[in-house]
């Protein structure tokens, strides 16, 4: 019981070590073209830590793990960038779930009173980016840290949406 209890603090102390050696890691996403991709969120996955960070509009990121942009600790990781969609109205959404895909709209009805009506856009958001950028399995995004500071790389557009 005693070797138990010495066992996962040594552990605890080697992961609370690990987690205090962390990396600032900031960048910026675009597509061949240089246009900036204007939205999404970033995954850094490794074997035995994740880290995230939401792209703005201009492209640009910091990752977070388990603080807001405390980076990450050394390890190699594999990128990938979800949730980056056109809009129908032309705006960028990081959600293409089934409640995006309806617009609310008000109106007066007869009497003056104000009504609210719920319509399916013409059609749903659009994904921007390429599916191979989706996930860790298809990605060919990697990262190392400890290394460069800024990671700054290209992903194609979703084929519909080539320039």
């Amino acid at each position: 019981m005693k070797n138990t209890i010495l066992l996962c603090l040594g552990l605890s102390l080697i992961l609370f070590a690990g987690c205090n050696n962390k990396q600032k890691v900031s960048g910026h996403v675009t597509f061949p073209d240089g246009e900036a991709v204007p939205g999404g969120t970033l995954y850094f996955t490794s074997d035995s830590f994740m880290g995230r960070a939401a792209v703005r509009a201009d492209g640009t990121f910091d990752v977070t793990s388990l603080k807001t942009n405390d980076g990450l600790p050394p390890g190699t990781y594999k990128v990938y960038l979800v949730g980056c969609y056109a809009a129908d109205d032309g705006t960028v959404t990081d959600d293409s779930s089934p409640a995006r895909t309806m617009k609310s709209t008000t109106h007066k009805g007869p009497n003056g009173e104000k009504l609210s009506d719920t319509v399916a856009l013409e059609k749903p958001p659009t994904p921007l980016v390429h599916p191979r950028f989706w996930s860790a399995e298809t990605t060919p995004l990697t990262f190392e840290v400890p290394g460069e500071k800024t990671f700054d790389f290209t992903v194609e557009r979703f084929p519909e949406n080539g320039k």
